[in-house]
C-alpha cells in the first residue's frame, strides 16, 4: 500500500498525457503517416461537421482546449475532477463515434482505445488528483471541493436509520437527505 499513491500519480500522468501527442497530431499535423487524415484546426472542424457534430468548429477548438488544456492538468493533478470530466465526455463521445463508424477493435481504429482511456480517467473524476498532485500541494483552500458526503446517525433515530449529510464547503450549509 505504500507504493499506492505513485502507482495511481503514474496512471495520471500516463492518462493525461497520453492525449497530448494525439492532439499534436490531429490538430497540428506532427507526426505525419500516424495514421490521422487530419492535420489542423480547420480540417479536424470540416471532420466534426462530416460526422454531425455541429458546428464542427466548435467541436474542433473544444477539441484542441481538451487535448492541450485539460489532460497536460490531469497529468500534473491539477483541478483535477474538473479537467478529467471534461477529457471523460471527450472520450465517450470519441468511443460513441468509433463504435458507431469503426467497430470495437482498436487495430481497425474502433472504440476499444478511447473506452479504456475513459475508463482510467474516469477514476480521476471521481477521486480526483490523490496525494501526489499539485491539487494537494495548492490545498483545498484554493480549489474547492464540489461537495463533501457523510452518513451520519440521526441524534434520535433508531440504529438502522441514516440520513445523508450533504455539506457544501463554500457556503457552509448542510442538508438532509433521507
Amino acid at each position: 500500500q505504500a507504493l499506492g499513491p505513485w502507482a495511481e500519480a503514474l496512471l495520471r500522468f500516463a492518462v493525461g498525457a497520453a492525449m497530448v501527442p494525439h492532439g499534436m497530431r490531429m490538430c497540428l499535423g506532427y507526426f505525419k503517416g500516424t495514421g490521422g487524415p487530419v492535420d489542423s484546426v480547420p480540417k479536424v472542424g470540416a471532420f466534426y461537421d462530416k460526422r454531425g457534430y455541429k458546428p464542427g468548429w466548435l467541436w474542433a477548438y473544444g477539441t484542441v482546449l481538451t487535448q492541450f488544456v485539460a489532460a497536460p492538468c490531469v497529468a500534473l493533478g491539477l483541478f483535477t475532477r474538473p479537467m478529467a470530466l471534461v477529457l471523460f465526455v471527450l472520450l465517450v463521445l470519441s468511443a460513441y463515434d468509433h463504435a458507431k463508424y469503426d467497430g470495437y477493435f482498436w487495430n481497425k481504429i474502433g472504440l476499444e482505445y478511447p473506452a479504456m482511456w475513459a475508463i482510467g480517467v474516469l477514476y480521476f473524476v471521481i477521486h480526483g488528483g490523490g496525494p501526489i498532485s499539485l491539487d494537494r500541494l495548492i490545498g483545498p483552500g484554493v480549489i474547492p471541493r464540489f461537495a463533501e458526503v457523510r452518513t451520519t446517525a440521526r441524534a434520535k433515530a433508531p440504529a438502522r436509520s441514516r440520513a445523508l449529510v450533504v455539506r457544501g464547503k463554500r457556503r457552509g450549509q448542510s442538508r438532509t437527505q433521507y
